[in-house]
């Protein structure tokens, strides 16, 4: 294996001794390196990385293999005497034989473009043979259908295809994916995160390596979040009139919003305020409705109106030693009343 990227200095960074010792023909096709080596048969190199090469697989042909040529997940080979060879390396770790031509010769070289294979080689009737691929199997699209998705949640399908000659290139050519989501193109592979509803319908195109074409028409349901309604109110309890902020807490896909405060108000605002004019205790509910349906979140005994406090004191004068009667109500808490330097009274009992 030699470096060229300085073409006036190659430099050799690794290299592989064949079993034959004897390699007449070379095919490089991403990560492997398809070895012609004579009656070794064809081997199969690693070449991920350059400066260890390692042998992953070996098809032992019948006969000696001279020239080898990689399109799509076959090789060609010109096995000398035992004609042409078609060997499946789809599994570069067993590749197997699935199909030749007698060529009534000796084959020396192979080419490969399009639906043609074109051989040289010598002995009876051959010099240049040109063969036809006339029962490749036609590239077809094998998904029909591609799983549902929901709105922020991480989604992932992968499209399939068979026959042709890959590799294979994906596109979409009408339509459109749901937002957020994107097309690989060159493993078929459908991601991203979606972030609208609805019924997408597309049409994918896959195209193998000598141009073929084949289309289907798919479609991609994205469902809603389910939803989960929740909610706080600022303050919960509190001297009527009592203002109250309630701020909507509710997660999924939200169109409309019902509130019912408990006291016979209602409100279809996202962040209402309301104010209770009565003392009482009151359950408060939320209902959230979407295209997923809806979900109530309902609070129990949650806001809490006090009457205002009140107070009486009598007699409110005298001579020293008069008794005064204190009566009033307050809220639920410490209260200090403050007779000014004279007597001070701490109550902690709402009722009393």
């Amino acid at each position: 294996i030699i470096d060229v990227s300085n073409p006036s200095s190659p430099l050799e960074v690794g290299y592989y001794d064949t079993p034959n010792n004897d390699a007449y023909g070379v095919y490089v096709l991403g990560n492997y390196v398809y070895v012609a080596d004579m009656h070794a048969g064809l081997r199969i190199v690693d070449v991920s990385n350059p400066s260890a090469p390692k042998e992953i697989g070996c098809y032992d042909t019948p006969g000696w293999v001279n020239s080898v040529y990689v399109l799509g997940n076959y090789a060609y080979v010109a096995d000398e005497e035992a004609g042409l060879r078609i060997i499946d390396v789809s599994n570069p770790n067993s590749p197997q034989e699935v199909g030749y031509y007698n060529t009534l010769g000796w084959e020396e070289c192979v080419y490969v473009q399009g639906r043609y294979i074109y051989v040289a080689g010598y002995g009876y009737i051959f010099g240049l043979l040109i063969l036809n691929f006339t029962k490749e199997v036609p590239l077809t699209i094998t998904t029909t259908s591609l799983p549902d998705g929901k709105v922020g949640r991480h989604y992932m399908a992968t499209l399939s295809a068979t026959g042709g000659n890959p590799p294979y290139t994906w596109s979409i050519i009408l339509g459109t994916l749901p937002s957020g989501l994107n097309l690989d193109a060159n493993t078929g592979i459908i991601f991203g995160t979606p972030t609208d509803t609805g019924t997408f319908t597309f049409t994918v195109q896959v195209s193998d390596a000598v141009g073929s074409n084949a289309t289907r028409s798919l479609s991609i349901y994205i469902a809603p979040l389910p939803l989960q309604a929740d909610f706080i109110g600022t303050p919960t309890s509190g001297i009527r009139p009592l203002q109250v902020q309630f701020t909507d807490l509710s997660a999924g896909s939200i169109t409309s919003w019902l509130w019912d405060f408990g006291d016979s108000g209602t409100s279809s605002t996202q962040h209402p305020i309301h104010t209770y004019i009565t003392t009482g205790t009151y359950t408060v509910s939320l209902t959230v409705i979407g295209p997923g349906g809806s979900n109530t979140a309902r609070k129990t005994d949650y806001i809490i109106v006090f009457e205002p406090p009140w107070i009486t004191v009598h007699p409110i004068s005298g001579p020293v030693g008069t008794i005064v009667t204190v009566e009033g109500q307050i809220c639920p808490g410490i209260i200090t009343i403050d007779f000014g330097t004279y007597l001070s009274i701490t109550q902690t009992d709402a009722d009393e």
